[in-house]
């Protein structure tokens, strides 16, 4: 093998490393107050941000818990994977709403967390996983269907299946 490429390698997977507990930690383990809103019927990733929410420990927990298992697993190096990592129930008795109208105006909507710094909105988390490394995490909504083509990766809906190493 060439070393330049091997150099390269080495390089684009710490990177990646970095990235991925980057984007972990800043957009849901190290957060207190996440800005949660719902999108705009009708409109393609247009929000209205109505208040805050605190993620649950025993989420943050489940998530760190199944990232230790993706970490762990030994993926096809062949094919890239988007595994969900947890799906969040948004209560919104736990919501800190900016207004009593904007808590009216989202009754009935799902609400999703709010990035507005990398556009990646959701109440869905999956990991991506290219050639048996964890390079990121992407949000997803739920009421959006999560297909190979969305995501260029073979999507796996349950950890289950990591857990009782059941990909190929």
């Amino acid at each position: 093998m060439d070393l330049r490429k091997e150099i390269r390698r080495i390089l684009e997977e710490a990177m990646s490393d970095q990235h991925y507990e980057d984007r972990l930690f800043t957009r849901v383990l190290n957060r207190i107050d996440l800005p949660v809103g719902y999108e705009i019927p009708g409109s393609m990733g247009q929000y209205v941000v109505v208040g805050t929410y605190t993620i649950p420990q025993e989420i943050k927990n489940q998530v760190i818990e199944n990232v230790d298992l993706i970490k762990k697993y030994q993926f096809p190096k062949n094919k890239d994977f988007g595994v969900k990592i947890t799906e969040f129930r948004i209560d919104r008795n736990a919501v800190n709403f900016d207004s009593e109208q904007l808590k009216t105006d989202s009754l009935n909507k799902t609400l999703v967390i709010i990035d507005n710094d990398t556009n990646s909105n959701g109440n869905v988390i999956y990991a991506i996983i290219r050639e048996n490394t964890l390079k990121t995490f992407y949000f997803a909504k739920s009421y959006v269907k999560q297909t190979p083509e969305k995501l260029r990766v073979a999507v796996v809906t349950s950890m289950d299946a990591v857990k009782n190493k059941k990909i190929y």
